[in-house]
């Protein structure tokens, strides 16, 4: 895919999983410590080939879009750029032998739905317990936080595997290329 078309989809991408966060997981209070993070999927389906700097600038506009919608200030865009810093060292630690091409997405089509729970997870894991433990920092509550934390992280994991099945086209590329 062309850089322009790289470009085009992820503004689609982030302007769709912006909606849903803001319109409707934001204001979803079915489990008390639950806080889907759709929007982080953005993050993920960012070209293999990304630089660590252009890759966080383009976190902290998620993530201050976010904080604007949901007036939390900078918090989103803090735990996307902590998470877009962190991409780098997940993907080496999860690589093929092979490693990436720089011009890749990362998919689940491309490759396989363990590989992208594993990317997913650990993407999740950094941005939540930033997040969260931004958000609330205060040792009464460190067992509401990790319970949040974790109860959080499975329900975005969900999500977002079933938005990279349901809508390949935006998250990556529909077929692995040879």
């Amino acid at each position: 895919m062309s850089n322009t078309g790289n470009i085009v989809r992820l503004t689609i991408l982030l302007g769709i999983v912006t909606l849903i966060q803001v319109l409707i997981l934001n204001n979803i209070d079915i489990i008390p410590l639950c806080n889907p993070m759709l929007y982080v999927v953005f993050l993920l389906a960012m070209p293999f080939g990304t630089k660590s700097i252009p890759m966080m600038i383009t976190g902290f506009v998620a993530g201050l879009l976010i904080d604007v919608a949901s007036n939390t200030p900078g918090m989103h865009a803090g735990a996307c750029v902590l998470a877009c810093y962190m991409r780098k060292y997940i993907l080496q630690l999860i690589a093929f032998r092979n490693a990436y091409k720089e011009d890749e997405l990362p998919s689940i089509q491309g490759y396989g739905i363990v590989w992208y729970t594993k990317y997913a997870l650990m993407m999740l894991v950094v941005h939540h317990i930033f997040l969260f433990f931004v958000e609330q920092y205060d040792r009464l509550f460190l067992l509401q936080t990790v319970l949040r934390i974790v109860i959080s992280i499975g329900a975005s994991l969900g999500l977002i595997i079933l938005f990279g099945l349901i809508a390949p086209g935006l998250t990556g590329q529909r077929y692995k290329e040879s």
